[in-house]
């Protein structure tokens, strides 16, 4: 989601950096960064 949403290129150093941030705080401190103008599904009535 986060590649699409903000045009991410996995081969540029600096989203991979951002990405492997975003990553860890996913999975070890319980939130992500969310794509601006995200809503939820369960939100979107």
């Amino acid at each position: 989601m986060l590649i699409n949403e903000n045009r991410l290129s996995p081969r540029d150093p600096k989203h991979r950096a951002f990405l492997e941030e975003e990553l860890v705080k996913y999975l070890f401190a319980g939130g992500a960064e969310k794509p601006a103008g995200y809503v939820t599904p369960d939100t979107q009535g």
